[in-house]
């Protein structure tokens, strides 16, 4: 044992969130979810790093327009924006960033959230995109 294998601390990500994850990731499909991250309740659709990353895109480029009137400047930053974003967000199926074949997820996709309010109502924010660490999530559900 050397020791890097005496300091190093356990993975704080919840394994059974990690497999779920990772099948829909690999499947590219898509399932209603509800977690519960520092206190909060968020549900939304679990998607593909693929799809977030085009649904980022699709909103920095709609975004630009409003600032610009300009398509192929917006469609240009949009572009440019996704090859960034594929570079740091792994779209393989395992969706692990820096880590070999096989690795489990370390981030979670979703879009359409909804998170619960002080006075306990959801707040639905639809065509929005949200990014997670999966070792910050304290419990979960499949779901609404």
């Amino acid at each position: 044992m050397t020791v890097e294998d005496k300091t190093a601390k356990p993975s704080r990500s919840d394994k059974a969130l990690q497999l779920i994850v990772h099948a829909f990731n690999v499947a590219g499909s898509e399932v209603s979810i509800t977690l519960t991250t520092g206190g909060t309740l968020l549900s939304g659709m679990l998607i593909p790093p693929k799809k977030y990353i085009a649904g980022m895109g699709a909103a920095l480029r709609e975004g630009f327009l409003k600032l610009h009137a300009d398509t192929a400047a917006a469609d240009a930053a949009a572009k440019d924006f996704m090859d960034a974003l594929e570079s740091v967000v792994d779209t393989t199926s395992s969706a692990t960033e820096n880590a070999g074949p096989g690795a489990l997820p370390e981030y979670i996709h979703l879009m359409n959230i909804a998170v619960r309010r002080e006075d306990g109502q959801l707040l639905t924010i639809n065509n929005t995109y949200w990014r997670g660490r999966i070792a910050s999530v304290d419990g979960f559900h499949l779901g609404k």
